[in-house]
This record gives structure tokens, C-alpha cells and sequence, in this order.
């Protein structure tokens, strides 16, 4: 059985209702990005000071709001280019980091990998879950989205 309400352009024009009336803030199920993979670069499982001086990183499986899986897997050899492309070839969506240079931005957002700049250290884990609760305070965001700037879980930021 055919169902109008349950097809794209239904769902895109409520959504689209829903942000021009205010309601994004109770998160309709179809709003909803189901799954993320946020990438942070970590030395000692600490958030790294440095994106490009990490020892590691750890991959955080988000679903439905929910941290399900925190995985840590050592990067390639550091050349310019070379961590936003393992870490984007990784699966992730996100990226959120300390200090990070604009090369390594620009390589990020041609890839579709929305970077958060400016944590403070912290464990993956408490970031992580800042990030979801819209508790996670960043010096700087760097991101390659709409005009208004929102990234969704309720970061936005103005130029």
C-alpha cells in the first residue's frame, strides 16, 4: 500500500514546516539523524591538544542519541592530507577536536566531515555526550553547512 506521509518529499516538507515554525527543539522522529561516527584525535585517551600530533583516535558509534561503541585505531603515518582521509575512509561524520589547522578543515569539509574546534580535553566518552546534550563548549567551529550555521544537536555558532 502506497503511503504519501511516508515518502521523501513528505518528509521533507514537514520537515521544513517544523524548522520554519520553531519545533526543532523536540527532535520528530524523521529529523532525527539515526547514526553518527565522531572521530577525536586523543594521546593517553585524552582528547589530543593538536589534531596532528594525536597518538590515535577514538571512534565514537552514536545511535539514536545513545553512545553504543568507543573504538581506538592508531592513523596512518602524518602527512599533510593524510589523517581527514583515514579518518573520513573510517566512517565518520563528525570530527571534534582541540587545535586543528586550516589545511586539515578544508580537506575535512570536501569530504562531508563536519569538524567541531576548539574542546578542551576531556575523555572521548564526556565529549561525546557534552556533544549530544548540547553541553560541549567550543573556542571555534569550523563547519560547510547552511546558511544559518546550526549543526544540529543544537550547536550553531554566527559569522
Amino acid at each position: 500500500m502506497f503511503r504519501y506521509r511516508d515518502t521523501r518529499i513528505a518528509k521533507c516538507v514537514r520537515a521544513m514546516i517544523y524548522r520554519t515554525q520553531g519545533f526543532l527543539l523536540s527532535k520528530p522522529n524523521y529529523l532525527i539523524m539515526t547514526k553518527k561516527r565522531i572521530a577525536i584525535p586523543v594521546a593517553n585517551n585524552m582528547l589530543s591538544e593538536h589534531f596532528g600530533h594525536c597518538q590515535a583516535f577514538a571512534f565514537v558509534d552514536v545511535e539514536n542519541d545513545i553512545i553504543t561503541e568507543i573504538t581506538t585505531m592508531d592513523p596512518p603515518e602524518h602527512t599533510p592530507g593524510s589523517f581527514p582521509k583515514w579518518v573520513a575512509a573510517n566512517g565518520a561524520t563528525d570530527v571534534i577536536a582541540g587545535g586543528i589547522g586550516s589545511k586539515a578543515i578544508s580537506f575535512f569539509n570536501e569530504l562531508g566531515v563536519n569538524v567541531f574546534v576548539g574542546a578542551t580535553v576531556d575523555t572521548p566518552q564526556n565529549l561525546v555526550t557534552q556533544f549530544l546534550t548540547d553541553e560541549l563548549k567550543l573556542d571555534a567551529n569550523y563547519c560547510n553547512h547552511d546558511d544559518e550555521h546550526r549543526h544540529g544537536y543544537g550547536h550553531s555558532h554566527s559569522h
